[in-house]
């Protein structure tokens, strides 16, 4: 039964958990970034909520792979042919993924 007298003394606002896919404290909940688009993160990596600002917090880019794009949320293959140049005598170097 719905209690209007709560609602106005501000009793009915204690709230439980909030919803699947939000966070907050049960007054006040939004949505959790990270079960949309994993936040914004690069697929490779995991997404985690900040508790106290609700932003998306990108985990780290697998080995072989290093940050990129405008905000550091994407993962790149590394070039190690550039950094690391083959021999003459050894032959093209290749990529290959991580």
């Amino acid at each position: 039964m719905f209690d209007h007298d709560k609602v106005k003394s501000g009793e009915a606002l204690a709230g439980g958990p909030c919803p699947t896919g939000q966070l907050g404290d049960g007054v006040t909940c939004k949505v959790n970034p990270c079960f949309l688009k994993n936040g914004g993160c690069d697929a490779l990596t995991t997404c985690a909520a900040d508790a106290a600002t609700g932003d998306a917090v990108c985990g780290a880019c697998p080995a072989g792979y290093e940050r990129s794009g405008g905000q550091l949320t994407a993962c790149q293959n590394i070039d190690g042919c550039a950094k690391d140049p083959c021999y003459a005598l050894v032959g093209r170097c290749r990529l290959t993924p991580g």
